[in-house]
């Protein structure tokens, strides 16, 4: 019911999958005649739903016409696409290519020891596994002094390694994927150049458009105050 009114992430109901389905059998058992309907009508929605659910690309013409029809505002200054609402695996396309060839292309023209950084963990996780030779990726979203945006706190934040107010990494420069607005992430270096988009694209059709910056001498970076795990 919480998915009608708000956000929810795929993985909450995991652990009641089991136990309600021996549940669900019970009562379908003892209680057929009430039941048949929403059973009969369960399966057959299940089984209409396979060749969707196994490629999603398939709901990308109606994301398409949805776009020229009725385009989204954008967010952040990037535009948004219907598909990112239909498609549930769409943060997964174009992640070593486009995505990560991109970044490790900017990447190499910085200066030795020069790092990545993230709005996003997510983003942050893939190009650690993408880039050549798995590089320490950061996230900096959990950093943000603006509450309404700052990111809850993930592994990256438990990891000291990870920490952006590490002494070693004063004074290098980086490549940032992500909003360049928030602070303190421009105070934070002693310049910020906007580099060309990552554009990410499917059968043709851009699933996602990701921004990309240039970020010379940092400076270092701390949370909030009372920052913490939420």
């Amino acid at each position: 019911m919480d998915a009608l009114i708000a956000k929810v992430q795929v993985n909450w109901p995991a652990p009641a999958y089991f136990t309600l389905l021996i549940l669900t059998a019970y009562f379908i058992a003892t209680h057929w005649r009430i039941s048949r309907g929403w059973f009969i009508g369960a399966m057959v929605f299940g089984i209409a739903m396979q060749p969707i659910l196994h490629d999603l690309t398939r709901l990308y013409p109606l994301a398409h016409w949805l776009d020229v029809h009725h385009p989204r505002k954008a967010l952040n200054g990037q535009p948004r696409y219907w598909v990112n609402s239909l498609d549930m695996e769409y943060k997964l396309r174009g992640m070593e290519n486009p995505f990560a060839h991109d970044v490790a292309a900017e990447l190499g023209k910085l200066p030795a020891g020069s790092f990545v950084l993230c709005e996003a963990y997510e983003e942050a996780s893939e190009l650690a596994f993408y880039l050549p030779d798995h590089p320490k990726t950061y996230f900096a979203g959990s950093y943000w002094t603006d509450l309404a945006v700052r990111r809850r706190w993930t592994q990256f934040d438990l990891w000291p390694d990870r920490s952006l107010d590490r002494s070693e990494l004063i004074g290098k420069d980086a490549i940032y994927v992500g909003y360049a607005g928030y602070a303190p992430l421009k105070e934070s270096f002693e310049s910020i150049t906007p580099l060309p988009d990552i554009i990410i694209k499917v059968d043709g059709m851009v699933v996602q458009r990701m921004a990309m910056w240039k970020c010379v001498g940092f400076k270092g970076m701390k949370k909030p105050a009372g920052n913490g795990p939420r």
